[in-house]
């Protein structure tokens, strides 16, 4: 009941009658977040990060440069859009080429770069 939680921050614990004014595990209870992003058109940290890794990987690519993470992308021979990634891992090297790989699949953009 919305109107039953939000009255418990309007008032004081002095002005509770004596039942009313534990607050029990449901008060405490989490919330779902992603109505929030999608109400307010937010994009999430995680959304966030993938969008700024693809973004640096076109900036990566377009210029080459820097050399030194230019030269760490292995671009495939058959299909040139696309990266061969090295081993997994949670640095930038591995994921943004596998994002970018993921990306270019789903939008099937052309040759780019």
């Amino acid at each position: 009941d919305t109107e039953a939680f939000l009255e418990k921050f309007r008032t004081c614990v002095r002005a509770r009658e004596h039942g009313a004014q534990k607050l029990y595990k449901e008060f405490y209870s989490r919330e779902p977040s992603k109505p929030l992003f999608k109400k307010q058109d937010l994009l999430t940290v995680q959304n966030l990060y993938h969008l700024h890794c693809i973004m640096e990987l076109v900036k990566i690519i377009k210029q080459e440069e820097p050399v030194s993470l230019y030269q760490t992308l292995n671009r495939s021979k058959r299909n040139t859009n696309r990266f061969i990634t090295p081993v997994p891992s949670k640095n930038f090297t591995y994921r943004a080429p596998w994002l970018w790989n993921c990306f270019t699949q789903i939008l099937d953009l052309g040759k780019f770069g």
